[in-house]
């Protein structure tokens, strides 16, 4: 597999993990049982902060089963530490951008080294509506939501593409229209490496 790596320190990797279709299909899976089966409740929440992010998340254990989620995790953990020198991975946590849904530039609050992302939206050879930017060298100034002169990585990402970039870089995911529906929308498994 070729990594392309940009601005240093900003890797994007096509066609990442050999069973992506099945996590597509097991996510589209919860989805497809008629609303009236659960109250067309999801296992989504809201996670919202006014004028820095709006979206919908969830752990990857509600849509996925163990096994799938183990095997992802390694093969994003084994990738780490042959590219990154990097031992551990969080579980990813599932981030659902529908309709309105968008993340300003922001930076995580973690301690860990790497923030990675795989895409599960829409169908293979197909591009999601969603734009992912990493300001990869960019200096935050501590106490200000402002950000210096930096590189700034732009990426529609396409189905079973992996993003990873430094944690303490700030990001954005910017999407034009889309669905309301779940099931269409734009989908990220997002966790971190350390």
């Amino acid at each position: 597999m070729e990594s392309l790596q940009k601005g240093g320190s900003v890797y994007l990797l096509p066609d990442f993990y050999d069973k992506a279709d099945l996590i597509r299909s097991q996510f589209q899976g919860k989805f497809s049982v008629p609303s009236m089966d659960h109250d067309g409740m999801t296992q989504l929440v809201y996670a919202y902060s006014e004028s820095k992010y709006q979206f919908l998340t969830a752990s990857a254990d509600h849509f996925f089963t163990p096994d799938v989620i183990e095997d992802l995790m390694t093969r994003i953990r084994d990738w780490g530490k042959d590219e990154l020198g990097t031992q551990n991975i969080s579980t990813p946590q599932t981030r659902v951008y529908i309709t309105g849904c968008y993340r300003g530039f922001l930076v995580d609050g973690v301690r860990a080294q790497w923030h990675y992302t795989l895409s599960i939206s829409g169908e293979r050879g197909r591009r999601s509506v969603g734009v992912f930017k990493v300001l990869a060298n960019g200096s935050r100034h501590e106490g200000t939501p402002q950000f210096g002169i930096g590189l700034v990585t732009s990426a529609h990402m396409s189905f079973n593409q992996l993003l990873v970039h430094p944690a303490k870089a700030a990001y954005s995911v910017e999407l034009g229209k889309k669905s309301m529906n779940p099931s269409e929308a734009d989908i990220y498994l997002d966790g971190y490496l350390w």
